[in-house]
């Protein structure tokens, strides 16, 4: 009889720690499922800079190669990594309550991604049916 308890209480361990590595697995499964999500829309946003889905972006993205292309070629390296090291360095010094931020990943968060793009059409589709209709 003392066997039979033994071995129950052993097949409920087993068994919870089986639904632990599941519930795991499941998070782990999650996790990854959100960072290609977010990768997959981070790329799909370059991709439309490229092709200008948003004129606007597109023109000021290309805007601003271009101007970093003709500072490349006038400055030498080394006197840009001068400046960048003491812009990086004194920035503390002058605004110690500012926070850093990056420019580029601003910029492509107001690009928009495939799916929003799909999400917008479908909307503008349907105010122009709405407004076709109560004419």
């Amino acid at each position: 009889d003392n066997e039979e308890v033994e071995n129950f209480e052993m097949s409920e361990e087993v068994s919870e720690d089986k639904a632990n590595a599941l519930m795991q697995m499941q998070n782990i499964a999650l996790r990854v499922q959100e960072t290609l999500g977010s990768l997959a829309s981070f790329l799909e946003s370059i991709k439309n800079v490229f092709n200008f889905s948003i004129p606007f972006l597109s023109w000021l993205g290309f805007s601003v190669l271009l101007l970093l292309t003709i500072v490349l070629y006038y400055l030498p390296v080394r006197i840009l990594v001068i400046m960048w090291g003491t812009n990086k360095l004194t920035k503390k010094l002058f605004c110690p309550w500012a926070t850093s931020n990056s420019e580029i990943e601003d910029f492509l968060s107001r690009v928009p991604d495939d799916e929003e793009k799909a999400k917008y059409r479908e909307n503008i589709f349907k105010e122009s049916d709405k407004s076709n209709l109560e004419k």
